[in-house]
């Protein structure tokens, strides 16, 4: 009933006869009552929208025992310990677990794939908060042995490879063997603290910066530039810090604003208690997931020229709050655009040890950096500026510093007021830098934080697009080489090929689509030879060399 509720698929597609069916078959009678129950169940609850609210469809259709499995499940994510799932029911609870918290995903192990057909619904929901989140998708189950025993067997069964697992990512590699110059591990030297001095230097260049916008903006506490200028909090590391250093420097903004979809986005705790901190006004803009695709979805898209999903959900929440900034009269928006790529702060550069293998790429993805915020702002007559991206802050940051000056294992917080677990994180120098209400907060992308996710999901567009609507739709547009795999990226193609034409005909961004088999992998526009990653649908890898099939899932 659960992964019914959560994920609109009809009841038929998901029942099957359980520990119950005998080996000759499935029991069809005991399945059809399944069935029934489970219509009868939706039917009571129609008028609610459980794909918006797992709370809410834990309290109408889960049990007891589920709602603990659920509750254990967040609290070994927060702890970091890894959680055994096996079987349907408990995939059912890891579902709404990952709902309510997307970094529960990271902690799940699947021991057996059920014979149940609903538990494969299930996975794929799972994997797919995950990427829509930037975490790496849980693996698929460990056993495929068409086990009915229920009993916790199957974790049994698979824990002995789980260890197994673990054992093997002990062992040195061939380079670590034959390099004599590698004396120290890099997960050793993740553990190290920027030096007080290095960290000295980021602070001095960082608010030589954060002056040199207070100038350009027309001076740190002019009352009528205060009034003028206002910071967009997120209650991030990276914009709590610029309050942080701003209060150093006496520079003043006339108010802060926020963007959240509900009381439990994670940003709210956190950009409230620092406006606080900070005698701010703070601005709340609070929208729904339906009004930020009503409202800003179209016209995002033919300012971005863009479909790619996760782009999208960030800058629908980036748009809204700089429609609101010119609302209130402001001119001028401070950002923390820029961080994350120069101090380590997205979760994919963590996994690279290699110390120069890993300053390389940061280095490279700084130098190409683009950022869709001026664009966003400009169109409602908006400047935005960032300290992070500012010339000086930036070259210092890509000349001085290193992998174990932006990443290691610290005691990190989820939510506002939350315990400390044990986690690895990115921008070290950064949290070290300046003690703020969020220095040891979770890296929480845009969509995350404002709790926008919900949009990236199929139940969400269930009530806009039918199931059958994305297989016909998708199969005709696979022929002409775009690959669409979800509802949003239908919907969002939809407005695209509506604003831009065919194939993009009317695109200004220069962008040229090749023939069929050519270009990226998922739409055949022409991505250049080295681009692993295409702006215009979000597939990576998007080179038809370094992939057999589509990424923009």
């Amino acid at each position: 009933a659960l992964i019914a509720a959560l994920s609109g698929v009809p009841a038929e597609e998901l029942c099957d006869g359980g520990a119950s069916v005998n080996r000759a078959g499935s029991n069809e009678a005991l399945v059809a009552r399944k069935v029934s129950i489970l219509e009868r169940a939706m039917a009571f609850h129609g008028d609610k929208d459980f794909q918006a609210d797992p709370k809410l469809a834990l309290r109408a259709v889960g049990g007891a025992e589920i709602a603990a499995l659920v509750g254990g499940m967040l609290e070994c994510s927060e702890r970091r310990i890894p959680v055994l799932v096996d079987g349907f029911i408990v995939t059912a609870a890891a579902l709404v677990a990952s709902l309510m918290d997307a970094t529960a995903t990271q902690v799940m192990l699947f021991a057996t794939r059920s014979t149940e057909r609903g538990q494969a619904t299930a996975l794929e929901l799972i994997r797919r908060v995950a990427r829509d989140s930037g975490y790496p998708e849980p693996c698929e189950p460990a056993l495929n042995m068409g086990l009915r025993m229920g009993e916790g067997t199957g974790a049994l069964a698979a824990l002995p490879l789980v260890r197994s697992a673990c054992s093997i990512t002990e062992m040195a590699t061939l380079r670590e063997v034959l390099d004599l110059d590698m004396s120290k591990s890099a997960d050793a030297s993740a553990d190290e603290t920027p030096s007080s001095s290095k960290t000295e230097a980021f602070c001095s260049v960082f608010e030589s910066s954060l002056s040199d916008i207070a100038a350009e903006t027309g001076g740190p506490s002019d009352p009528a530039a205060v009034q003028e200028r206002c910071i967009i909090l997120s209650g991030g590391v990276d914009t709590c810090a610029i309050m942080a250093a701003a209060r150093k420097l006496g520079i003043q903004f006339g108010g802060a604003l926020t963007v959240v979809t509900s009381d439990e986005s994670p940003d709210l705790g956190f950009s409230t208690a620092c406006a606080a901190e900070h005698g701010l006004a703070h601005h709340v803009v609070r929208l729904t997931a339906d009004e930020l695709v009503d409202v800003y979805l179209p016209e995002v898209i033919e300012l971005l020229e863009i479909y790619d999903g996760m782009v999208l959900r960030n800058s629908l929440v980036i748009a809204a709050v700089f429609k609101r900034a010119a609302e209130l009269g402001f001119k001028h928006a401070v950002t923390g655009d820029g961080a994350d790529e120069l101090f380590g702060g997205y979760s994919f550069m963590w996994s690279q040890r290699d110390p120069e293998v890993w300053k390389e790429k940061r280095d490279s993805m700084c130098a190409k950096w683009t950022f869709s915020t001026s664009e966003l702002a400009g169109k409602y007559g908006i400047t935005a500026h960032s300290p992070y991206t500012a010339r000086r802050t930036s070259d210092w940051a890509v000349a001085n510093t290193v992998r174990s000056d932006c990443i290691g294992t610290r005691p990190i917080r989820l939510y506002h007021g939350g315990d400390l677990q044990d986690r690895e994180t990115g921008k070290l120098i950064l949290r070290e830098a300046y003690d703020t209400v969020s220095s040891w907060r979770r890296k929480d992308p845009i969509e995350v934080g404002s709790g926008a996710t919900v949009i990236g999901m199929d139940p969400f567009w269930s009530g806009r697009v039918s199931d059958e609507e994305l297989e016909v739709e998708a199969e005709s547009l696979a022929k002409r080489g775009y690959v669409v795999r979800t509802k949003e990226y239908l919907v969002n193609f939809r407005i695209w090929e509506r604003t831009f034409g065919v194939d993009g005909a009317r695109l200004t961004s220069g962008m040229k689509r090749l023939p069929l088999g050519e270009g990226c992998v998922d739409c055949c526009f022409d991505i250049g030879a080295e681009k692993m990653f295409c702006n215009l649908c979000g597939a990576y890898p998007a080179q038809r060399s370094a992939v057999a099939g589509g990424g923009n899932a």
